[in-house]
């Protein structure tokens, strides 16, 4: 008995294969049985082959291979978005120095920063801007030794002078709300004032976020920012050729290190870069 093996769809599959070699195999047993003397009964083995699709050689073409896609974004890339933002605001700034020295400025502070978003809550941040920030140094003073008395001495003594310092700072972030139209952040950061000594400065902050569209948002925070600053080293000027002068008083011999810090107000917005 003979059976096509072509079904409608002209497609052979393993399965399709061995069902009609199966009925084939009965068919034949059947037609035989009579012409086989009793003992002498055949058996029908039947094989089935599975179909194997040969895997086709690489291609190339031109001398091109296939590689990956590239990346659609340096977002992509990073694996988050990046944010640049701008922020300004006004600073209290307080000192302590030596031999019981205070001062206290409220000044302005000005910035311009980075943020990556690593995930939805934490993120990498990069700062650069200007702050006030104080140091200690010898200054003099011409006084009247007594009264309206027209004889004068120099008093050097120690004081705060307080500067305008850029400064570089890198810092961690964590989104306490990240799925919120209005975000709360708090920060944590470390970096360097752009002078001749490169003092570390560290800083701590709470901010909030407002997202206006999809890559506008507004911003406003409250920081705390500090350092250590070395004293200035410049002599003081003493000039003991004006009339009068009779001598010199010294109040303090040298200027020390002193802890300078800022409580800052700081409003800004920021864009989304990619």
């Amino acid at each position: 008995t003979r059976e096509r093996l072509q079904t409608s769809d002209n497609t052979l599959t393993p399965s399709r294969v061995s069902g009609t070699l199966a009925r084939a195999a009965q068919h034949t047993s059947a037609d035989h049985a009579a012409d086989v003397p009793t003992g002498f009964e055949r058996s029908v083995e039947v094989k089935v082959i599975p179909l194997v699709a040969t895997p086709l050689p690489h291609r190339e073409t031109s001398g091109v291979r296939d590689y990956p896609p590239a990346p659609k974004s340096l977002g992509e890339l990073l694996g988050g978005s990046v944010h640049a933002y701008l922020e300004t605001g006004a600073a209290d700034v307080r000192t302590s120095g030596s031999g019981g020295n205070r001062a206290s400025t409220f000044d302005g502070v000005y910035l311009l920063g980075l943020r990556a978003d690593l995930s939805p809550r934490f993120a990498l941040g990069a700062e650069i801007g200007q702050s006030t920030f104080a140091r200690e140094a010898l200054v003099s003073r011409t006084e009247a030794l007594a009264g309206n008395s027209e004889t004068r001495v120099i008093i050097i003594d120690d004081a705060l002078q307080s500067a305008t310092q850029p400064w570089l700072r890198f810092q961690g972030l964590y989104t306490l709300n990240p799925a919120s139209r209005l975000r709360f952040q708090g920060d944590l950061g470390v970096g360097l004032l752009l002078v001749r000594d490169s003092p570390v400065m560290w800083s701590a902050g709470f901010s909030s976020l407002y997202s206006l569209t999809y890559a506008l948002h507004l911003r406003a925070g409250i920081h705390y920012s500090g350092a250590w600053m070395s004293p200035v080293t410049s002599a003081p000027v003493v000039n003991t050729s004006n009339t009068g002068v009779v001598g010199i008083i010294r109040n303090a011999e040298s200027a020390g290190t002193v802890y300078s810090s800022s409580i800052e107000f700081r409003i800004g917005f920021g864009i989304l870069l990619w």
